[in-house]
């Protein structure tokens, strides 16, 4: 004798929907004048490494904050902002990740097209 889940009516899967476009209006995008860029990540590196192609096409090795490891998983084709060092403009820490509805809006819109046309000459 299970927990049954009970089946989602009509008004519940339309404020669902709602929920989901909401998610949508606003959207953080990086602020090029705080060396802020957008990125997909390649591969996971280490425990708190991972692999970013930005969209200006250098591959870069970025630092997951230790306030985004346990709170935000990344995985592989995520979209990112990154915040370059400003020391050393090879590494860069994860500031920000889109989630799966913001992303695909993103790709819509043709934002991050090029970052994935790089990704694909690769």
């Amino acid at each position: 004798m299970g927990f049954q889940k009970k089946p989602l009516s009509k008004k519940d899967i339309e404020a669902k929907e709602e929920r989901a476009m909401e998610e949508v209006r606003r959207i953080k995008m990086p602020r090029k004048e705080d060396l802020e860029l957008l990125g997909v990540i390649t591969n996971r590196v280490g425990g708190t490494q991972i692999m970013v192609l930005a969209e200006d096409g250098i591959e870069r090795n970025c630092r997951i904050p230790g306030k985004m490891q346990k709170k935000i998983w990344m995985r592989a084709d995520d979209v990112v902002i990154i915040k370059l060092w400003d020391f050393q403009k090879s590494k860069a820490d994860v500031i920000w990740r889109y989630t799966p509805a913001q992303a695909d809006y993103l790709r819509r819109k043709g934002i991050i097209d090029r970052i994935l046309e790089k990704m694909e000459n690769q």
